[in-house]
């Protein structure tokens, strides 16, 4: 048997939910005949010669049977041990963590994509994008699979505990599969727990044009004097400069060949 919690790292299920939405979830993992890896990860005697077989899919890539966990660390104690995920002791909630808080987590698995992490104190796990793991990371999207996580390995290892900030919370999206958590790592201080990003502004919820944390378009030149990622630099027309001067005051008051009003009169005319 596998349970529903050794299943994949991405499924999330709760006490409260239906059965119905939790046949539901797990067929979208594995439908009906359907061939999978597993990995034996608990054999009970259960008397008279028969055996109980545990087992998890998880802890296998299910593309070659590599076994992701060699340690033995994701699949924790067996069940009814008292024993919560990712081997943190103490009850465990089926609720998501707060919104901008602190958590001690421990790595669950590592995916090209980032890592997925089990929050002490909570049955839901986190993804930490590859993007939120550490800074200076050269992971580019031309970079194979198998590089992505050779790049993400090398920073953090299944099964090692640290603190994340947890930077994201969806909403169950219909399919049972629970709310979709996102966390950083970068954000919390390794020593000592701490907020790296108070305020809110070092994330950015992906596919949002909008500051960190909210929706819609940055103001012209709002970004101006800040860091950003890499990138190229692109021609800026007067017609450019002039809307960057004139709608944003915190763009310095001189511009090299920033239009006059004579200049803007024939750019609008």
């Amino acid at each position: 048997m596998v349970h529903c919690s050794q299943v994949s790292d991405e499924l999330s299920l709760s006490r409260e939910d239906e059965d119905d939405s939790k046949v539901k979830a797990m067929e979208f993992f594995c439908p009906h005949g359907s061939e999978v890896w597993v990995k034996v990860t608990e054999v009970r005697e259960e008397g008279g010669g028969a055996f109980k077989v545990a087992c998890s899919m998880k802890a296998v890539d299910q593309e070659n049977g590599k076994d992701m966990d060699p340690s033995n660390t994701q699949a924790g104690g067996p069940r009814g041990s008292g024993g919560p995920p990712g081997g943190f002791s103490g009850p465990v909630s089926d609720y998501p963590p707060e919104l901008g808080s602190i958590q001690r987590a421990s790595i669950r698995s590592i995916k090209p994509y980032g890592v997925f992490v089990q929050m002490e104190g909570f049955r839901s796990n986190a993804l930490v994008h590859l993007s939120q793991v550490a800074d200076g990371m050269e992971i580019g999207k031309e970079d194979s699979d198998e590089e992505k996580v050779a790049a993400l390995s090398a920073v953090v290892s299944v099964g090692e505990t640290l603190f994340v900030k947890v930077v994201e919370i969806k909403e169950d999206d219909g399919s049972g599969r629970g709310p979709k958590i996102g966390a950083s790592i970068k954000l919390a201080s390794q020593r000592d727990g701490v907020d790296l990003d108070p305020q809110g502004t070092k994330f950015q919820p992906r596919g949002e044009g909008g500051p960190p944390g909210q929706g819609g378009r940055r103001p012209v030149g709002s970004q101006v004097g800040q860091a950003t990622g890499r990138g190229h630099l692109q021609s800026i027309t007067p017609l450019q400069r002039f809307h960057v001067f004139a709608l944003n005051p915190a763009c310095p008051a001189r511009l090299p060949e920033c239009p006059t009003a004579a200049g803007t009169d024939s750019l609008l005319a």
